[in-house]
């Protein structure tokens, strides 16, 4: 996610940065099956991945100021979708520890995200027999700029735009209802609030989500297996 063309016109960075998004291609044991067209509507869209039913929220120390807008940004997220998150301990590294088959977000202030982007998500899948049971979101870093540290109106719609991303939706770059959207590519200060494409796009991803565990998961993390990526939004 990046700042408003206004942002950009006021960052000599940012200015010259090229949108990018990134998508890693999904690993398995098995070969992936062909997956429907991620489903759309008014003023959303969706990824190919559902989100897990819920998470635990591992807030790293870069980021621990910021402990309170997350669950303030993720408190929104669970009234439109149904999605819970729960504070858990702090993360003691910034990098997501992938193991276990609780589903975690671990949110970092840092360098994580493309160049030119204020924010991203990293997501990361599970492993499984199925491609549904693959295909579930299980493991986020949420990641901000330190830049974000001293804007605070921009850093609200940064982690409801990233938080969006987290339980599976994707980028909506057209205006809806005559207003851009949070999950919009470019976000602005004004993007307190989820909006209506936004609302109706929380639903949407909620009404799919699922819980992570897999019988599969806990036998191949015991060998020390790592979880297919899912991709980087920024």
């Amino acid at each position: 996610m990046r700042p408003s063309p206004r942002q950009v016109a006021r960052s000599a960075t940012a200015a010259a940065a090229v949108a990018v998004l990134a998508i890693l291609a999904a690993c398995s044991a098995a070969p992936r099956a062909p997956q429907p067209q991620p489903p759309s509507g008014p003023g959303y869209r969706l990824t190919e991945w559902a989100p897990s039913s819920s998470f635990v929220v591992r807030v790293h120390p870069s980021a621990g100021s910021l402990t309170d807008e997350v669950m303030s940004a993720a408190a929104e997220v669970t009234a439109r979708s149904g999605i819970t998150f729960t504070l858990g301990a702090p993360a003691p590294t910034p990098a997501p520890d992938l193991v276990g088959s609780t589903p975690e977000i671990t949110v970092v202030v840092g360098a994580y995200c493309s160049a030119g982007a204020i924010g991203c998500a990293e997501m990361w899948g599970q492993w499984g027999f199925t491609p549904e049971a693959r295909h579930v979101i299980r493991d986020v870093r949420l990641s901000v700029v330190p830049a974000m540290l001293d804007d605070a109106a921009t850093r609200r719609a940064v982690l409801l735009h990233e938080l969006g991303h987290a339980v599976g939706l994707d980028h909506h770059s057209e205006t809806f209802e005559g207003r851009r959207q949070v999950m919009n590519p470019y976000v602005e200060p004004t993007m307190s609030q989820y909006r209506s494409g936004d609302d109706a796009g929380l639903a949407a991803t909620g009404a799919r989500a699922r819980p992570a565990a897999d019988p599969a998961a806990a036998l191949l993390q015991l060998f020390g297996a790592t979880p297919p990526p899912a991709r980087r939004l920024p």
